[in-house]
């Protein structure tokens, strides 16, 4: 299997882990802060990751990339802690996809930058993903507020230049750039937690969603770092960005939240463009 393949592959599970953190994450936010469902997600993933890296003796990052792991942990808290208060309190099938379309032009108009332009097919491909992500968004569904646009492309900004900024630090070794993403992220949470004082009561935590959480969520980044690390950062971040597809099929299953037929039409088009950007 080539490496566009690879990552193509890659950023497919990381976008179905990401799809089904984020509904857990945005079920979760409705019964404590979001804010603590974010910690406890960084916390396990953080742990995880670094038993995994201790076990495969990957080599620790060089300093470049240690600081490139804290920027990619301060973006990621803040786009995290947004995204499940946005899906706790507004429709998941207009937040996420939003944030999907802002996230994937950003990372990857960054990533062109480093990498250079990708194929005339693979441009096709993009083009064809990013409409499908934008008609899963389908912002004509009824109860669309101006608070969940906002949300939704401020975590989309957060999560762009997190795509980047966890490329960048995972060179050396994809665990470890990981593990420090997650532990600058504990501690931004716990800053802003100390200042903001949400109730962090552990009494209503549902314990055995948030482990799930933690776990589908670590798979996804990690899924997403070695994508970007195989191929190109704007394959990988395409590809992952179309988690919003996960997100909101299981928000029809479980909370049956309407699909209508543009995010149907968008579902199709997103799978049209994997297969044009997989040739």
């Amino acid at each position: 299997m080539g490496s566009e393949w690879q990552s193509l592959v890659l950023g497919l599970l990381a976008a179905f882990s990401w799809g089904g953190s984020d509904f857990l994450g945005g079920l979760a936010s409705k019964r404590i802060s979001a804010i603590f469902v974010t910690i406890c997600s960084a916390m396990l993933g953080g742990g995880l990751l670094a038993v995994a890296a201790l076990v495969l003796r990957e080599p620790f990052p060089s300093l470049p990339e240690r600081l490139w792991a804290g920027v990619a942990g301060v973006f990621a808290a803040g786009a995290t802690a947004l995204l499940y208060t946005a899906l706790s309190t507004e429709k998941m099938g207009v937040v996420a996809p939003i944030a999907g379309v802002v996230a994937t032009v950003l990372a990857s108009a960054l990533g062109d930058i480093v990498e250079g332009l990708p194929t005339s097919l693979q441009l096709i491909g993009f083009a064809l993903a990013l409409l499908g992500i934008w008609l899963l968004s389908n912002p004509r569904v009824a109860g669309v507020t101006a608070r969940a646009l906002r949300l939704s492309v401020t975590v989309g900004l957060g999560a762009g230049l997190f795509f980047f900024a966890v490329r960048q630090a995972s060179y050396t070794s994809a665990f470890w750039a990981n593990c420090l993403e997650r532990a600058t992220s504990v501690a931004v949470l716990g800053i802003a937690a100390a200042v903001m004082r949400p109730d962090l009561s552990l009494r209503r935590a549902p314990w055995p969603q948030l482990a799930l959480l933690g776990v589908l969520d670590t798979c996804g980044a990690l899924l997403f770092t070695l994508a970007a690390r195989t191929g190109r950062l704007d394959v990988a971040t395409v590809i992952s960005s179309l988690y919003p597809g996960g997100t909101i099929l299981l928000a029809w299953i479980a909370l049956k939240e309407p699909i209508t037929r543009l995010q149907w039409a968008g579902i199709g088009l997103a799978l049209a463009a994997i297969a044009v950007i997989a040739v």
